[in-house]
């Protein structure tokens, strides 16, 4: 009986995944509401970012379950363009406060681009191996 191993990469993947979605959140997000109820540009550019690794989240759980070189090459390829995405959602996309000292620069803007950048990598390196690496789960 052969032993399944679960993908490092695809893990840490997921994992930084769930950073990004949990840590917009809870640790790195944007300023608050404004004294009207209202909210900032920068709030919606959180929320983007929120959704988008959410949907990366589930792709890196997707692509940790299943093991065939395939799926890994195929979802890796398709998350790179949303990990590219939550990059240019703060400042780029949507535009975040004139002051460069509030927390949606200062913070929130550095620790998404960060992610991303390293998602990024590893999700190009995860394509690379599964494309040159030899299957070895039998379907």
């Amino acid at each position: 009986m052969e032993k399944k191993r679960i993908s490092i990469i695809s893990l840490i993947i997921t994992i930084l995944c769930a950073v990004l979605c949990a840590g917009t959140h809870f640790l790195f997000h944007a300023c608050g509401a404004k004294e009207d109820g209202g909210y900032m540009l920068c709030h919606w550019a959180e929320v983007s970012v929120k959704a988008t690794a959410l949907v990366m989240c589930l792709q890196g759980i997707i692509m940790t379950a299943f093991r065939q070189k395939k799926v890994q090459a195929a979802l890796s390829l398709a998350m790179i363009p949303e990990a590219i995405l939550c990059m240019l959602y703060p400042n780029i996309i949507i535009p975040m406060c004139m002051m460069t000292d509030m927390r949606c620069h200062a913070v929130m803007r550095p620790c998404v681009i960060l992610i991303s950048a390293v998602m990024i990598i590893l999700l190009i390196i995860n394509v690379i191996i599964s494309i040159k690496g030899k299957e070895h789960v039998k379907d």
